[in-house]
């Protein structure tokens, strides 16, 4: 592609960001004025959009990578693919991730009222999306989930001081962001062996590819 081709898709992807923004401020309008309408909610769904957008930039690229940089599906069914089931994550487990993200991390109890944690949680927000907007344009992969983490804890320590994070909590989090990617890489390990065990080391391996694939799909799905 020309750099004029570039530029002109350029500009409509970001028309089209514009008026998915748009359309997430006129609905939040519409549909939850009767719970809040001020302004800085308003802008908080906007920014949640916008914070979206830049999940799918980034975060999603590590998710799609592997299969697309494999060959194994095309960017077009892997984008499908992304946005079919993280927003069936979300809507089916997500419910827990944001209970603790909302009490888990700092205890809001401490804070003086609504507004203040409202405030705090939307400097989260904020931070989150600098920060993914930083590192997108840098081509680094990050995870938003360690962005909106440390994002609460830094607005929980600026609005009550440092006795409002539970760190029983967040210790509990950390340890697990360092046993993910090492059983992540055992399970891949065991599973790469038991492919070549039972489908590239063999002689017919059409058949064994046949008679093993749809048990290894069952036990992924």
């Amino acid at each position: 592609m020309s750099k004029t081709e570039i530029s002109a898709v350029n500009g409509a992807n970001h028309l089209l960001a514009l008026l998915f923004l748009s359309a997430v401020g006129i609905v939040y309008h519409y549909l939850y004025s009767s719970l809040d309408s001020s302004l800085l909610m308003i802008a908080a769904a906007v920014l949640g959009g916008y914070l979206a957008l830049n999940i799918g930039a980034n975060d999603a690229g590590n998710n799609i990578g592997p299969l697309v940089g494999s060959a194994v599906i095309s960017l077009t069914g892997a984008m499908l693919f992304a946005a079919v089931f993280e927003a069936a994550g979300a809507y089916l487990a997500g419910g827990e991730v944001i209970s603790t993200i909302k009490r888990g991390i700092v205890d809001t109890d401490r804070f003086n009222d609504a507004e203040t944690i409202t405030r705090a949680m939307f400097s989260a927000m904020i931070a989150t999306t600098i920060w993914l907007n930083l590192a997108t344009l840098t081509g680094t992969p990050v995870s938003t989930t360690h962005t909106i983490v440390g994002g609460v804890v830094g607005a929980g320590i600026a609005v009550g001081g440092v006795g409002v994070v539970n760190w029983d909590t967040l210790a509990t989090i950390t340890i697990s962001w360092l046993f993910s990617p090492i059983i992540s890489g055992i399970i891949a390990a065991l599973l790469l062996y038991l492919v070549k065990r039972t489908i590239t080391y063999q002689d017919d391996m059409s058949r064994a590819t046949g008679r093993v694939l749809p048990l290894l799909v069952g036990f992924m799905a």
